[in-house]
């Protein structure tokens, strides 16, 4: 079995090889733990053109070109003035953000899924929600599970209690409400539309219910300490 699952992994790490290498390269990370002065440089240089395509038409050629000229300029400043083991605060903060805003650009091309899910959905007559709750759920909670794992085996358990929640919420909170302002705005309505709860959205609701609520009573029964077993 072991194996197997090393086969499957490694053949799942091939697959994923492409988009990694190419996200590692337009995503700058000017993190202490993850700090690599030239992949950083190569980041902040070919983000710009990352963007141009994401956003596709938005820029005239004029301002694309100078947005290239200002992100390999200081992608060439990065590379000649930083230190091989960190970046100054005052530098990295800045980027970090842009960083962030580069991540949240990758987010939504890969939220493009939806439309193959939902065309998966068409050709074996599985309803959209029903794919909604396992397949896009389980897909979207593996990063954080990684994730809070990693964290975990690091001696962070609270940390990684914490993301267990804060990943799913601010999905909830942030994405759903983003969501349905993007489309008030693309509509052009000027009221809040009522939504209809169908019988699979409100049993997606009441597992989620009882999840926090046996999150709850596990707590309480524990005295609110993650046992070591």
């Amino acid at each position: 079995v072991g194996q197997e699952t090393s086969l499957i992994e490694k053949f799942a790490t091939i697959l994923e090889l492409p988009f990694t290498a190419l996200r590692s390269a337009t995503v700058p990370v000017p993190c202490e733990d993850h700090w690599i002065r030239p992949l950083v440089s190569l980041s902040t240089a070919t983000s710009s053109f990352w963007v141009l395509w994401y956003l596709d038409k938005s820029f005239t050629t004029m301002l694309a070109a100078g947005y290239c000229a200002v992100s390999i300029s200081l992608a060439l400043c990065i590379l000649r003035y930083t230190e091989d083991d960190k970046m100054p605060l005052v530098a990295s903060v800045p980027l970090s953000l842009y960083g962030f805003f580069i991540a949240a650009t990758w987010i939504d091309v890969i939220g493009k899924l939806v439309s193959m899910l939902e065309f998966l959905g068409t050709l074996t007559r599985i309803p959209s929600p029903i794919l909604g709750m396992t397949v896009l759920a389980w897909g979207n909670s593996m990063g954080d599970l990684s994730a809070n794992i990693a964290m975990a085996k690091k001696g962070m358990p609270d940390m990684a209690t914490t993301g267990c929640f804060a990943g799913p919420s601010f999905n909830l909170l942030v994405g759903t409400g983003l969501g349905f302002l993007s489309l008030q705005r693309k509509l052009e309505m000027t009221y809040i539309s009522p939504v209809t709860l169908t019988p699979s959205i409100r049993i997606g609701f009441l597992f989620i219910l009882i999840n926090c609520s046996s999150a709850i009573i596990c707590g309480m029964f524990c005295k609110w300490e993650i046992p070591h077993r």
